[in-house]
């Protein structure tokens, strides 16, 4: 039988980070990080700061590991991993308030020149 190693770590940080981000509010956190660029920095920082959890399975098994439940496995840092995903929401969102900015203006600019459409005017 062939066996394989299989993170656990990044399923895990994922799921956090969903979890997490659902406690900020729509705007501009949860809006900002549904940007993918956004939210891959976020994974690398918290990747980055917390110690890996790895597991060797059989080959037929990884899919079953993969479905489950990744809090079951990684319990211990849990706490630690929130705290990280904190601290790098806030240092991402200062490093793009300004595109964030921008961005938040155009969707603002396009709703008023929506709205003040002459479609709209005259029913």
């Amino acid at each position: 039988m062939t066996r394989t190693i299989v993170n656990l770590t990044l399923p895990l940080i994922t799921h956090v980070i969903d979890q997490v981000l659902q406690t900020y509010p729509h705007h501009p956190h949860q809006k900002a990080f549904a940007n993918y660029d956004r939210k891959e920095s976020l994974i690398a920082y918290v990747m980055t700061r917390v110690s890996s959890c790895y597991i060797s399975v059989e080959e037929q098994e990884k899919q079953q590991i993969m479905n489950s439940n990744p809090l079951q496995h990684c319990q211990g840092e849990l706490t630690d991993i929130e705290l990280i995903i904190h601290q790098g929401i806030g240092k991402i969102m200062n490093e793009y308030s300004k595109p964030l900015s921008e961005e938040v203006m155009e969707e603002v600019m396009e709703e008023i020149s929506t709205s003040l459409s002459p479609s709209h005017w005259f029913g």
